[in-house]
């Protein structure tokens, strides 16, 4: 029975029973007050002037009430039933047929925050509050599970408290106006942030996630490059793959709004402020998969010349000489195959025709249980060889353009990583690395010169040639004597 005069509201309503609703005060039409400390559901209440009302409650299944936490609502305001954990969403799992908050972690919790205490309207602990605060902490934007405890370590549920929010993707929060006793206690939380997606494949293991950045603190942007990273944490020296994902969307990096200046192994991540429409980038952290240890000295970079679109994937020694000028050393002592994802060759299960450091690769796709090989790609070991002729100018004359103030541009770590005939040399900024042509010097009695200079050898000038030798005039340099002729004494008497 309903007035005419109607009001309607949110109110709470215990989760013990079916239809079974605790006591509730009405005070005024804007006020309604639950007398008892549990976990609600929230429901929608018509109250009219009169103090007569009815409750329009959702359909409510049996046993109500989540071992922590809060069940999880539709946009009908019902709570949602599940027969299976792929019903959930995401940071919820189904508990007697109903959705709960996930509370338990298969890897590490995060360390516990307490950002708020219920001093004003309540206990607030919001996860986007959270990660704006704690920017450099392990949060993620898409929990596994929530923990929430008293400051004492009294599970939240052994309180009393009614909650208004408890959810791995939301956060908690206790207001102080709905409860009994007119305030909460103080509680901590703490996430899990267990990646359900399998990363990336890798050759190797992948590092923890870092991030020592944050845009809104560095005006250049967000740097989390090699250069900076390896100062702070153990990466490998070569990673064979990097991996980065905003920490403020929970995308990867690729996927966000975000132009990104740099995103390779041998540079690291890099996103400038000024390059976004919004003069800000989000706030990133990265990873980066370090391969298994192979002892060489030297690896030539990673080619890929054919696919498996034809007869099989042919990485031919020939062919990859032709492909890959002045990338592959004189005599190769191995070979290492990996899938284009990174899985290692021998773990794929497939048959190979050979795979030799003196012939290169081959998979053929008839040898195959399914008919097709996978792509794959090579590289070989160059112990022979660890850097190409010639020498880096004594002054570099190379400056990338695109090279901000305080960021420094890794074009390249070895000679191996440059086309062709060029070597990898400083940049001629104060650091960073760039692929020049060689100058080829010419040395004479320990004494280095550049192509073009000459020097004196006796009466002939000796040049520098560009391939580095000398090229000398060829002239006698000993002294010419000029003798006066002999004349017969008989002849001067005449």
């Amino acid at each position: 029975m309903v007035a005419n005069n109607v009001h309607r509201f949110v109110a709470c309503v215990l989760l013990l029973t079916p239809n079974v609703i605790s006591q509730i005060e009405i005070s005024s039409p804007e006020a309604a007050k639950l007398t008892t400390g549990h976990k609600y559901q929230e429901v929608n209440l018509e109250i009219n002037e009169t103090d007569e009302f009815e409750i329009t409650q959702p359909e409510i299944v049996n046993n109500m009430s989540c071992p922590e936490g809060l069940p999880l609502l539709g946009s009908d305001g019902n709570v949602l039933q599940c027969e299976a954990n792929n019903t959930c969403s995401h940071g919820f799992t189904c508990n007697d047929g109903i959705c709960c908050p996930r509370t338990e972690c298969p890897d590490d919790w995060t360390q516990w925050f307490d950002r708020d205490n219920p001093s004003g309207t309540g206990d607030w602990e919001m996860l986007t509050d959270l990660i704006s605060q704690y920017p450099n902490s392990a949060l993620c934007p898409r929990p596994y599970a929530l923990e929430v405890q008293t400051l004492d370590d009294n599970p939240a549920s052994s309180t009393g408290d009614i909650f208004s929010q408890y959810s791995p993707l939301v956060g908690f929060v206790c207001r102080n106006s709905q409860q009994a006793e007119g305030y909460c206690e103080d509680y901590k939380v703490r996430f899990c942030c267990h990646d359900e997606i399998e990363p990336p494949p890798c050759d190797g293991e992948w590092t923890e996630w870092i991030n020592v950045d944050d845009p809104t603190v560095d005006e250049l942007g967000d740097i989390e490059t090699l250069s900076r990273l390896c100062d702070e944490y153990e990466i490998c020296e070569r990673p064979s793959k990097i991996q980065a994902v905003s920490i403020t969307s929970g995308l990867p990096a690729d996927m966000t709004s975000d132009v990104i200046f740099s995103y390779d192994v041998i540079n690291g991540f890099a996103c400038l402020n000024a390059d976004q429409d919004d003069d800000l980038c989000d706030n990133y952290k990265v990873r980066f998969c370090c391969p298994e240890i192979i002892e060489c000295e030297h690896w030539t970079k990673w080619m890929d010349k054919d696919d498996s679109s034809k007869t099989g994937d042919w990485e031919t020694l020939p062919d990859l000489e032709d492909a890959f000028p002045g990338t592959m050393c004189d005599n190769p002592v191995s070979i290492d195959v990996v899938t284009l994802d990174g899985t290692p060759a021998d773990q794929t299960g497939e048959v190979f025709l050979f795979m030799s450091p003196t012939r290169g690769f081959a998979c053929i796709n008839d040898d195959q249980p399914d008919g097709v090989c996978q792509d794959y790609k090579v590289r070989f070991c160059c112990d022979d060889a660890t850097e190409k002729s010639g020498e880096c100018p004594l002054v570099p004359g190379y400056q990338l353009e695109t090279n901000p103030k305080g960021f420094c541009f890794y074009k390249c770590q070895t000679d191996f990583d440059c086309p062709g005939s060029e070597k990898c040399c400083p940049s001629g900024s104060n650091c960073g690395t760039a692929c020049m042509e060689p100058v080829h010097l010419c040395v004479h009695d320990g004494k280095q010169y550049q192509y073009g200079e000459t020097r004196k050898e006796d009466c002939n000038t000796c040049y520098c040639q560009e391939d580095g030798k000398w090229a000398c005039t060829i002239m006698n340099c000993d002294p010419i004597i000029m003798k006066r002729p002999i004349i017969e004494e008989e002849e001067v008497q005449s």
